[in-house]
């Protein structure tokens, strides 16, 4: 009896995989300073899960910070932008294997059960998708394994508790 093996090809892209929060923008209350004067505006506290960014940017000692001191030269109405950061790391695997896990063994291509980060698939196996040209990294899975439940693609990421 010959015996058949079938290869799977798993191909993930991830990239710009930003997870939703919720916040409030107030940058505080409206403030009177006089010429040449410095005053403090912004948010009490920061929170790493977020940028800032103020504009215009003119007389602010630190326009990407939550707090910044202001000493503008005229009347300024100054705004602030809060975005929500990309939490997932390296996820258009541009760094290469870092910044995340897979139960799978990374860049072994004599077994089964393996996974590769590469522009082109097909250099790899034969009978995988070529992209030859490519420069856009990718991970590639080799999913020909009796051993189920395992994890292709993880990472663990922080969660401050009672956020949204």
């Amino acid at each position: 009896m010959k015996k058949i093996y079938l290869a799977v090809a798993i191909i993930f892209v991830l990239n710009n995989i930003t997870l939703a929060q919720c916040v409030t923008a107030n940058a505080g209350p409206d403030k009177t300073i006089c010429p040449g004067s410095t005053t403090s505006i912004g948010l009490n506290t920061s929170n790493n899960s977020f940028t800032y960014s103020w504009s215009p940017t003119t007389g602010l000692s630190s326009p990407n910070s939550a707090v910044t001191n202001a000493s503008p030269s005229a009347t300024t109405t100054y705004s602030l932008l809060i975005k929500p950061k990309n939490l997932i790391v390296n996820g258009n695997f541009e760094q290469g294997n870092t910044g995340f896990g897979s139960d799978y063994i990374y860049n072994n291509p004599a077994i089964y059960g393996t996974y590769f980060i590469t522009t082109n698939p097909f250099s790899i196996h034969g009978s995988w998708c070529n992209y030859a040209g490519s420069t856009n990294k990718i991970m590639a899975v080799d999913g020909a394994t009796n051993n189920g439940g395992l994890r292709v693609w993880f990472e663990t990421i922080s969660v401050l508790p009672n956020t949204t």
